[in-house]
């Protein structure tokens, strides 16, 4: 007899989907870091870096979006990966994205009360509790910390439609009043500091090369939309358009902050400034400016949490019913139909966060980047795969270029992943801390994957196929 297969609500629209991946993708890094960038590569580099970084993205995003149409699913990586290449690649696949969404809400846990703390330090920097790698972990940050985790709980176990409202108010308030104040300190800028922001310290290859070495972390978000495909309530042929909008839009969004800093800030200042954004902004609002982007960076920093909250209880879900997580994982509410189980992991991720502090979260996040590419790559070969093997396979929507794109977009998946990993890359791990964590987590992975070794032989590949995917076989091919 079968086994019954979970199945999640149609509840979310294209607006709440489209806010999950954007939410995830802008963040706050584009706060602290830009004037760096500018410093090292100029205004040009970091242009043409996010430039060429975006669309190696977007190769990866074409892949994603045309494999989410044929298979609307959660874990839609593990699901492609199932299909594609079978249960053993699919175990690595999905393992790769459990650790880098749970790792990544760990350090939006955390830095939620570091930005509060930013704002009002009296209030936040105050009963310290202990140090962790040298940074003090306070108990009002904690006691936050804790809030939001509760409070994201709740949402998530009430239903994704609660979600996906929560996730686009906060989205939209961001792009209009985001837009709308960049727009017009750009309108105010200073056309003599661009100029002498144009070039940086680097050569004008090296300076590309450092943007783009940083680009897998910025554009970390897009591949949350496909594990809202099951769950969401339009046409599966959208989602491959809603990746390619968040991708956009956020390339968009870096370059525009770039030009801003450039426009506002002289070169000589930049080294002094801790938050380059703000008080570019603030050149033209005054005072009102740095606190409105401050503003803007708490709902990147939630939209992020968020949306990392959301994903990583439905990659959980979704790794369950593949049978690759205990049963119990994919139990769904019988009145809200939430995975309810992976959303209490998710909360106490977050939680345990809290309690690490920044710096040691930081090591997590860094060195789990390197898991995102990862997962992008065996998206990647999966299209490859099956546009070879399946070639009539139903595809609601079909990525341009073919199998180009396909191979475009496992070099840029090979080139981001290296980005990371080589010692002398800008944007590689800390040694010894991140490498270390980076080979502990493959190491706990390789376990796990030989103590249930016997039970990925034993179970059929058509049981997987109709659990995950919902197909029966042959049958339904």
């Amino acid at each position: 007899m079968r086994e019954e297969r979970a199945v999640l609500k149609k509840a979310l629209s294209s607006m709440d989907v489209l806010a999950t991946g954007l939410g995830a993708l802008i963040g706050w890094g584009w706060i602290v870091a830009f004037g760096s960038m500018i410093q090292k590569a100029g205004v040009l580099g970091l242009i043409l870096g996010f430039a060429i970084g975006g669309t190696l993205m977007l190769t990866i995003g074409l892949t994603c979006g045309e494999l989410s149409s044929s298979m609307p699913v959660t874990a839609g990586g593990f699901a492609f990966t199932l299909k594609a290449l079978g249960v053993k690649h699919a175990y690595w696949c999905g393992c790769f994205m459990a650790i880098s969404y749970i790792a990544l809400l760990m350090f939006e846990a955390v830095s939620i009360p570091v930005i509060f703390a930013t704002l009002w330090p009296r209030v936040f920097e105050v009963m310290p509790l202990y140090t962790v790698a040298g940074f003090k972990v306070y108990l009002p940050q904690v006691i936050l910390g804790i809030l939001v985790s509760f409070l994201w709980y709740g949402i998530n176990y009430v239903g994704a439609k609660l979600y996906g409202i929560v996730q686009t108010v906060m989205i939209v308030i961001f792009i209009v009043l985001g837009f709308c104040t960049v727009g017009l300190s750009l309108y105010k800028g200073n056309p003599a500091f661009f100029i002498e922001n144009m070039w940086g310290n680097l050569s004008p290859i090296k300076g590309i090369v450092s943007i783009l070495a940083l680009a897998g972390f910025f554009y970390i978000g897009f591949d949350m939309i496909p594990q809202a495909a099951e769950e969401y309530k339009a046409e599966p042929k959208k989602l491959a358009r809603l990746i390619q909008g968040s991708i956009i839009v956020g390339t968009i969004w870096y370059m525009l902050i770039g030009c801003m800093i450039a426009f506002q800030i002289p070169k000589s200042e930049l080294p002094n400034l801790s938050l380059p954004a703000a008080s570019a902004v603030a050149r033209t609002w005054g005072q009102a400016g740095f606190y409105i982007v401050l503003f803007l960076g708490i709902i990147g920093i939630v939209t992020t949490y968020s949306a990392s909250f959301y994903s990583a209880s439905r990659v959980l879900f979704g790794l369950a019913r593949g049978k690759l997580f205990p049963k119990g994982f994919a139990k769904l509410h019988p009145k809200y139909g939430t995975p309810t189980f992976p959303i209490t992991i998710a909360a106490m991720a977050s939680i345990i966060a809290v309690f690490l502090g920044r710096a040691a979260v930081m090591w997590f996040l860094d060195a789990t980047s390197a898991f995102v590419v990862l997962f992008y790559l065996y998206i990647a070969c999966s299209y490859i795969t099956l546009r070879k093997q399946e070639p009539e396979m139903n595809r609601p929507y079909r990525a341009p270029g073919g199998i180009l794109t396909g191979i475009v977009a496992v070099c840029a998946s090979i080139f981001f992943f290296l980005s990371l990993i080589l010692p002398f890359s800008p944007g590689a791990l800390i040694w010894p801390y991140e490498y270390a964590i980076f080979i502990i987590f493959l190491i706990i992975a390789t376990i796990i994957y030989v103590l249930m070794a016997p039970t990925l032989k034993e179970t059929p590949v058509e049981e997987y196929e109709w659990l995950v995917l919902g197909i029966e076989g042959d049958k339904e091919r």
